[in-house]
């Protein structure tokens, strides 16, 4: 018991490091846009699976016996990949941080506010972008249809577009995953048939900040529809007639 906390508390503090290096590491240097990634959404699936191999391989060393240490080092990799990709791992969390039903139900609902916060701030960059890029293509098709030379404006739009993207293709991996994870964390406690009428009360808290997520996800899919029709839309733009 000892050690898995140990793997929750490492795999986290790991998490948060190494998601605050690839935030940093994606800046759009010397671009009048900037498609970096939020920490909170900076670890994607395989990212997720790479920290806990590290952090589990690491445990594996130190708590091998000097005879087994390759092998347990193999296994406390492969279990922290697990622990982390896995979808009980905010459930585990919360509870290896709390010991009362009542704090890890706060504790949850704690994590969904930040949740929340960050989807919004999201989906606001999101619903800002599509706008911009959408006047863009917008912009070149009527150009494009004047007969006018879009080649410089056509490369430097898609160019952003690419980046958005890839921008785009981050935030979607990572969310699928904490969907996976705060949906398994909340119906843990909505199964719960041994809740107090105090516990119910923090539960039902805690289930109206997990309406206001699904609501800023399902826009966030919305906002990614649209992004997808106006990938569309720029590629049937026929940049051979414009010299392109």
């Amino acid at each position: 018991m000892l050690k898995s906390k140990m793997l929750v508390v490492l795999v986290t503090a790991v998490s948060f490091f190494l998601g605050g290096c690839l935030a940093t590491n994606s800046s759009n240097e010397n671009k009048d846009y900037d498609y970096t990634v939020p920490e909170f959404f900076s670890s994607s699936g395989g990212t997720a699976c790479a920290v806990g191999a590290v952090v589990g391989g690491v445990l594996g060393l130190i708590f091998a016996d000097k005879k087994n240490k390759a092998g347990t080092a193999v296994a406390g990799a492969a279990g922290g990949c697990a622990l982390l990709m896995s979808a009980n791992y905010l459930f585990d969390k919360v509870r290896a941080d709390n010991a009362k039903k009542e704090d890890q139900l706060d504790s949850l609902k704690a994590e969904y506010e930040t949740y929340n916060e960050n989807l919004r701030s999201v989906n606001n960059k999101v619903q800002q972008e599509n706008a911009i890029l959408k006047k863009k293509i917008e912009d070149l098709a009527a150009r494009q249809k004047k007969g006018e030379d879009i080649q410089a404006e056509y490369q430097a739009t898609k160019q952003r577009l690419d980046d958005y993207n890839k921008y785009l293709a981050t935030i979607k991996s990572s969310n699928e995953l904490k969907v996976q994870q705060y949906e398994t964390a909340y119906k843990s406690y909505a199964d719960d048939k041994t809740l107090t009428k105090e516990e119910k009360a923090k539960f039902n808290q805690l289930k109206n900040s997990k309406i206001a997520s699904d609501s800023l996800t399902n826009k966030l899919a919305k906002l990614e529809d649209e992004s997808v029709e106006m990938n569309k839309v720029f590629k049937n733009l026929n940049v051979a007639s414009s010299n392109v």
